[in-house]
């Protein structure tokens, strides 16, 4: 008996499969379950210390933190800030600067608190190249 309705369901979804992939309404409505998949680029190498800092905020329990996480001995830090503004984004950078010294690079995410004139200010008096990375893709 058992034998029998593994091979009625096994048949019906046949059918089913085959039924919506000759259907043209079902192909024209059908979307991809799967998420394509983005090719790996190599990210350049760092050859000295504070070199490249990455930096994001994330929020746990109601509270923000920047991160920031040096690219050659991967030292990492997390600063509170008090909200996501491009003001709080400059004071911890500058007193991650002032402890550490200025890098020749620095990568953000696509955030409105890194993307912004301010935050741009700070680095072109510095010196420093920013680097926006996007989602899921350094």
């Amino acid at each position: 008996m058992h034998q029998i309705t593994t091979l009625n369901y096994i048949l019906a979804k046949i059918n089913v499969a085959y039924y919506i992939n000759k259907c043209e309404i079902c192909k024209r409505t059908k979307y991809e379950r799967h998420l394509p998949e983005i090719s790996l680029k190599l990210i350049e190498q760092v050859d000295k210390p504070f070199q490249q800092i990455n930096m994001d905020l994330f929020t746990i329990e109601g509270t923000t933190f920047l991160t920031v996480i040096e690219a050659f001995t991967k030292l990492a830090q997390a600063h509170q800030v008090s909200s996501k503004n491009a003001i709080q984004i400059c004071d911890k950078l500058l007193i991650f600067f002032q402890h550490y010294g200025v890098p020749e690079k620095m990568t953000f995410d696509s955030g409105l608190e890194f993307q912004n004139d301010t935050v741009k200010k700070l680095l072109e008096t510095q010196n420093i190249k920013a680097h926006f990375a996007t989602p899921r893709h350094p």
